[in-house]
């Protein structure tokens, strides 16, 4: 299984993101670190996000041929990159589920304004973002990291991600 998880960032995409691949024993993914290790910090131009993506799409499928579930975290507001994350999958004959990650503005300002081990973006990256933001128009969880607990959290994606 691919589980892509998006949404703008302070959203707790990361955090979540990475305590749900230890809890089901996944491979995780997440954009900020592949940025980080292509030596691509502060750079947001479109050659550069491309890069970032193909690296992780790339990595993706390394971990798909070892018969690896992986979970990819990133904003993917270029949704040209969930489909291409779903083509993979469709090869590979593997499903992939969406969780979109959400959160009051007023948690979003407090999360940003804190520095993070891997992520370089502030509110004004959170505000340019959310700007141009689109919804996806397919099937997917939404997850409100603002008052829900970690471990509820969890166990609403393990529902979605197995029992639907």
């Amino acid at each position: 299984m691919i589980i892509i998880i998006f949404g703008l960032p302070g959203t707790g995409k990361s955090y979540f993101g990475k305590r749900l691949a230890e809890h089901l024993g996944l491979v995780y993914i997440n954009s900020d670190r592949i940025r980080k290790r292509l030596q691509l910090s502060g750079k947001y131009g479109s050659e550069e996000k491309k890069s970032v993506y193909e690296q992780m799409l790339n990595t993706t499928e390394e971990q798909v041929q070892q018969h690896k579930g992986v979970i990819l975290d990133a904003t993917f507001s270029d949704h040209s990159y969930i489909q291409k994350v779903k083509n993979l999958a469709q090869r590979h004959e593997i499903p992939t589920r969406l969780i979109e990650m959400v959160a009051d503005e007023k948690v979003i300002i407090e999360r940003v304004r804190k520095t993070r081990p891997y992520s370089e973006a502030d509110y004004e990256v959170y505000k340019k973002m959310k700007a141009n933001y689109e919804a996806i128009d397919e099937t997917h969880l939404i997850l409100d990291t603002s008052q829900t607990t970690d471990d509820q959290l969890i166990q609403e994606a393990i529902k979605y991600l197995y029992h639907d």
